[in-house]
């Protein structure tokens, strides 16, 4: 998760655990689509937006934008697919591993959807654990005990490796 003001109330984070880079994915063959940085290219676009997600303050205050609330980001890419919007927010490491998934259900999917640059921005990743839970802080402390460790005897590096996203 990322941390923010919001989310300390109920959770706590431990290391960053990796980067995530926001931005926004457009079919390929909408090259009308430009984004320079400046949100207010995109005023004529609908842009879906996961349902809770953390995206920039910026984005969040524009109220001028189209901005279509989808349950998640994978809802809002098969509806860019299937063109019934212009643009989605999304995570672009995590969404990258999602085209895998939904590949087999809708072919030439990731040929058919970019990310455009620049990206909104890019942040740390957390894993976070509820302050709810049973001894959270005990947790916390063995998690980033145990993060701390993999890191430095390159268990990490592997995983990332195995997985897709080495050096984010």
């Amino acid at each position: 998760a990322f941390l923010t003001k919001e989310r300390l109330q109920w959770f706590e984070f431990g290391v960053p655990i990796g980067k995530i880079t926001k931005g926004f994915y457009r079919r390929k063959d909408r090259k009308d689509i430009v984004f320079n940085g400046d949100l207010r290219t995109l005023v004529r676009h609908e842009i879906a937006l996961g349902r809770g997600y953390a995206t920039t303050e910026e984005f969040d205050k524009a109220d001028f934008l189209t901005k279509t609330l989808v349950k998640n980001s994978l809802q809002g890419i098969k509806m860019l697919f299937r063109r019934r919007l212009d643009l989605v927010v999304a995570s672009k490491e995590v969404d990258d591993y999602r085209f895998k998934q939904l590949e087999s259900e809708y072919p030439g999917i990731r040929q058919a959807i970019v990310f455009i640059e620049p990206s909104l921005q890019v942040r740390s990743l957390y894993l976070a654990i509820s302050k709810k839970a049973p001894n959270y802080q005990e947790k916390l402390r063995d998690l980033n005990a145990g993060l701390s460790h993999i890191m430095r005897d390159g268990t990490y590096k592997k995983i990332q490796r195995k997985a897709g996203i080495e050096g984010r």
